[in-house]
């Protein structure tokens, strides 16, 4: 059974120590039983330690069991849900299953119309820019103009000379 704590470390005493005189008329500590939560909890099968605890005058003040919340709870919700799979028939089911097929085929052609729409936009043809003096195409100016200065440099010096001729 597992015990909850609002202290981390609390420990309660079951038996406390005791000093006892053996045969030989020396003192012994005889070490009592405690009871010792860690981090907020301490979980036991040992029916005197569960019993200890249950009628220990500091529960549900410092302390309380947990376990047997935390399984009613479950019953609870197991209860609501047997109920709840009894009030649906196999025609809701059924009916349910339609709707989601009709979404499903809702949303494969949606999706197909949006990847036709961005192959239609990938492949619609950009603006070129063609060099007028080999017919080469660029996607930009800049590319263009790169070419010309490196592949017609001298064409071009050629043209500038021969107008101011």
């Amino acid at each position: 059974m597992l015990f909850k704590s609002r202290v981390a470390e609390l420990r309660l005493v079951i038996t406390p120590s005791q000093y006892v005189v053996d045969a030989d008329g020396h003192f012994r500590l005889v070490k009592g039983k405690t009871i010792q939560f860690v981090r907020n909890t301490y979980r036991t099968e040992d029916p005197d330690e569960i019993k200890f605890l249950m009628e220990h005058p500091l529960r549900k003040v410092e302390f309380d069991v947990v376990e047997d919340e935390v399984l009613q709870k479950a019953k609870d919700y197991q209860e609501a849900i047997d109920k709840k799979a009894e009030e649906l028939n196999t025609d809701k089911l059924v009916s349910l299953e339609k709707k989601v097929e009709e979404l499903s085929q809702f949303i494969d052609k949606l999706v197909s119309n949006q990847v036709s729409n961005i192959k239609s936009e990938v492949q619609k043809p950009k603006r070129m820019w063609k060099c007028k003096i080999c017919n080469t195409e660029f996607k930009t100016p800049k590319l263009l103009s790169d070419h010309r200065k490196s592949v017609h440099s001298k064409n071009i010096e050629n043209q500038e000379l021969g107008s101011e001729a």
